[in-house]
């Protein structure tokens, strides 16, 4: 028990930004007591534990640590729920719950890490309207935890914030602190040990560096505003083919039938844009076969089965979603929305027999939920 009382004592210190001597003198001890009790080598008498509790705002039993377990097991329940809502796109409902997971357990780090997360995407200027609420958590973080894991989101949140705030300077400076793409745990794991030993960490890394070199290439397509449209339409066909080569032609990848639906639907757009019409909406109809596919996938954990990535396992019940609805839905939407504008992309198409047929087609496989 003494040990418990000690790791106790010192957390509620720290987590009030307390010293030894203050709590000694409000104590009336002296603070090389308060410093044997954290060291776990004596622990406080009988009579002090409750002005102990008292003043730390705690029971007895939390200063104990009779309660530690039952709050664990409350903060799992919250952080699994919060998963569990975030998988099916129930984003109010799971900010939410960490709202008031955070009233409840305000010096929890994994509460805290999801609390910011609140505070930036829980509303449409969440970062602007939260700044320094959301700052002052993160240096909290870098300053007192040592979970590494929520220590890296924190910098990649800070330098978001100040990126938000036009301060490029002091973004650049976090991001800097941050290790590059070498030294990531993947890419360790994929080059640390021998050629037969390494092979599934090897496959582990090429998964995750295709999919983030995806994001990527595609953003270069989306956002460079001297590309031509044939130069856009190229590079989107240049994405599809590296994506097929390294997960393997009609095999099952995953999240990258969500890319590939994205970039099919894009590829489509290109081609619609540069009055290549049929080839525009059979590349619509191709986005919207992936996203059937991409619903399809079952809450579990399954392999992929191209070469290059055999045997990585990808689960859908750790995907994170930004809408109740599943991704025919959302894609549908998308271009009934685009169809319907003033000077629509799709005005030279919207009669056309397969752009009605897509409607068609696909509508039966949309639904409100995941």
């Amino acid at each position: 028990m003494n040990i418990k009382i000690g790791e106790n004592i010192k957390k509620l210190r720290i987590n009030k930004n307390i010293t030894q001597e203050k709590l000694a003198n409000h104590l009336q001890i002296t603070y090389q007591t308060v410093s044997k009790w954290e060291r776990n080598e004596g622990f406080p008498d009988i009579t002090t534990l409750i002005p102990l509790a008292n003043y730390f705002d705690v029971t007895v039993d939390e200063l104990l640590g009779t309660d530690a377990a039952k709050n664990e097991a409350k903060i799992q329940e919250y952080l699994n729920e919060y998963d569990r809502l975030s998988n099916i796109g129930h984003e109010y409902e799971k900010f939410g719950l960490i709202a008031k997971a955070y009233q409840e357990f305000p010096h929890d780090w994994r509460i805290i890490n999801k609390y910011i997360a609140k505070l930036m995407y829980g509303d449409r200027d969440g970062i602007k309207n939260n700044a320094e609420e959301i700052k002052r958590l993160c240096h909290d973080i870098l300053e007192r935890c040592n979970i590494e894991s929520i220590r890296h989101e924190s910098i990649y949140v800070l330098a978001m914030t100040y990126e938000d705030e036009g301060d490029e300077e002091k973004a650049l400076e976090f991001i800097d602190k941050l290790p590059s793409v070498f030294f990531t745990r993947t890419n360790l794991k994929a080059f640390m040990f021998g050629k037969e030993k390494s092979l599934k960490s090897t496959r582990e890394a090429i998964s995750e560096f295709t999919e983030q070199l995806t994001v990527l290439l595609r953003n270069i397509i989306l956002y460079d505003q001297t590309l031509s449209i044939h130069e856009k339409i190229k590079g989107f066909e240049d994405i599809i083919s590296a994506v097929k080569l390294i997960y393997g032609e009609d095999k099952f990848c995953g999240f990258m039938n969500y890319h590939l639906n994205e970039i099919y639907i894009w590829l489509g757009n290109a081609y619609i844009k540069n009055k290549e019409y049929d080839k525009g909406i059979e590349c619509l109809h191709n986005g919207l076969d992936y996203a059937v596919k991409y619903d399809a996938i079952p809450y579990e954990e399954m392999k992929l089965e191209g070469i290059f990535v055999k045997d990585v396992v990808f689960d859908m019940r750790n995907v994170y979603s930004g809408s109740k609805g599943n991704e025919v839905k959302r894609e549908l939407e998308f271009i009934k929305e685009w169809r319907d504008e003033e000077n629509s992309i799709y005005a030279d198409v919207k009669n056309h027999p397969k752009f009605i047929e897509l409607f068609e087609k696909y509508e039966p496989y949309a639904s409100e939920t995941k």
